[in-house]
């Protein structure tokens, strides 16, 4: 994750308001002011692939991370930041691909700001995730990642409040 990336800020109405760099957005603790996008990749089995960042990490160590998550940078619509950054992350030409829009939570039911969810249906073994940020990667069904959340794992609000939402979590 690159702190120093400039983050569009959002008022009460989803109105872009101005940028700060995302370590700042974290210090001053106004994460509820920003725009995300999450991109929940299945396969035909109904796994999710998911992610977890290396432990040595400083910011979510060793956490559960949904396929894809992005916060929007100024100007950026919530597509092409997915776009974008599933293609960054995982490899993947999401224009290749029907997108399934699951629906946008705002800041008092998303835990962070604006989150719109996608699914996308992609049937391949597993993706290259940057091992630099990510110890492993692999797909999960949502009983798997129930029973690794009971289990007192670490797991994004990202993942868990849109697997809830969407998915029977």
């Amino acid at each position: 994750m690159d702190f120093k990336k400039f983050i569009a800020l959002v008022d009460e109405h989803n109105q872009e308001i101005g940028a700060r760099p995302l370590i700042q957005i974290y210090q001053e603790h106004v994460l509820h002011q920003t725009r995300s996008v999450v991109l929940f990749v299945c396969n035909d089995a109904g796994q999710v692939w998911v992610t977890q960042v290396q432990k040595t990490e400083k910011v979510f160590p060793g956490m559960l991370f949904p396929s894809v998550l992005t916060y929007l940078e100024p100007g950026q619509t919530y597509i092409e930041a997915l776009q974008e950054e599933t293609f960054e992350q995982l490899g993947i030409d999401l224009k290749k691909y029907k997108k399934e829009e699951l629906g946008l939570l705002e800041p008092q039911d998303s835990e962070q700001g604006f989150v719109l969810f996608y699914k996308v249906v992609i049937d391949v073994a597993g993706f290259d995730n940057n091992p630099d940020v990510f110890s492993q990667a692999c797909w999960l069904s949502i009983d798997e990642i129930k029973k690794i959340q009971d289990m007192g794992s670490k797991i994004h609000s990202s993942l868990r409040v849109g697997l809830e939402k969407w998915f029977g979590l």
